[in-house]
């Protein structure tokens, strides 16, 4: 397979945002029928509050739902959602390991290198992260983190394409699959996944995406996501938390800002695309 990096030119890029927008109304659509709470999140939240949709040189859609409208909504896509959709999540596919969920676009591809190897659905996407409870207790938090960690990490190094890393990483992930190699992708992903919940059934104040490239800085008060307002994106109006300001301000400091030229472009490493 060539697994040459592609780059999008402007026009390429507007058509693969709006085609991801259409998942995102019918997800939203889909939420509003069932009284489901979600947020935008990320990079698709600074989106919408900087520049009331996509940051132009953005190439994906982050939203973000507490554990049980997550669960809510895995339901009810797994047979409602309509055909042009694909609901991806290692229940739906057997081959998907990954511990967050993505509604995929049929007749569609968008394949990036990281997952290129698996046999799975490559279509134009959005990702569902899920937020899980973490205990109030930083001891237990570090506990409960470390412990994700352990079979993240081998999860991660097993399933991701060592050719998306790069030097030292690269390295670190040969060895990684060599120490884990007793595990099995399906084991390693159940006891991970039990991890991100292990809280889930206890009152606790904060909740975090396990999955988040941000790691501890996505830890927020849980009742930012029960508490949700409408905001205007692109042509349509979606869902965000109440508490956005706050949300963007932990994850990106002076959030209004635009970052330098050399930062403007698309952050997923992608060989080979169609829509």
């Amino acid at each position: 397979m060539n697994t040459v990096e592609k780059t999008f030119d402007h026009d390429d890029l507007r058509r693969l945002q709006l085609i991801e927008l259409e998942a995102l109304k019918e997800i939203d659509r889909i939420c509003r029928k069932n009284n489901i709470n979600y947020s935008l999140m990320e990079g698709t939240l600074l989106g919408a509050v900087r520049h009331r949709g996509f940051i132009p040189w953005d190439d994906d859609i982050d939203i973000a739902l507490l554990r049980n409208d997550y669960n809510k909504l895995k339901m009810i896509c797994e047979k409602e959602l309509d055909s042009p959709f694909h609901w991806q999540s290692q229940e739906s596919e057997s081959n998907w390991y990954r511990l967050y969920a993505k509604i995929r676009v049929n007749g569609t591809e968008f394949r990036e290198l990281a997952h290129c190897q698996h046999h799975i659905h490559h279509g134009v996407y959005i990702d569902i992260f899920i937020l899980d409870h973490i205990p109030d207790s930083r001891l237990m938090r570090k506990i409960q983190r470390l412990k994700y960690r352990f079979y993240n990490v081998g999860l991660s190094a097993k399933y991701i394409n060592l050719d998306c890393r790069n030097g030292s990483k690269k390295a670190i992930a040969r060895i990684m699959r060599i120490l884990y190699a007793p595990f099995s992708l399906s084991f390693l992903y159940a006891k991970a996944n039990q991890c991100c919940q292990e809280y889930n059934i206890k009152p606790c104040k904060s909740v975090t995406n396990f999955c988040s490239a941000y790691g501890e800085k996505e830890i927020f008060p849980t009742h930012y996501f029960t508490e949700t307002i409408d905001i205007p994106f692109e042509e349509t109006i979606l869902k965000c938390s109440k508490y956005y300001d706050k949300i963007l301000t932990q994850l990106y400091g002076e959030y209004m800002k635009l970052p330098p030229l050399e930062a403007r472009k698309p952050r997923h490493q992608i060989i080979s695309y169609h829509f």
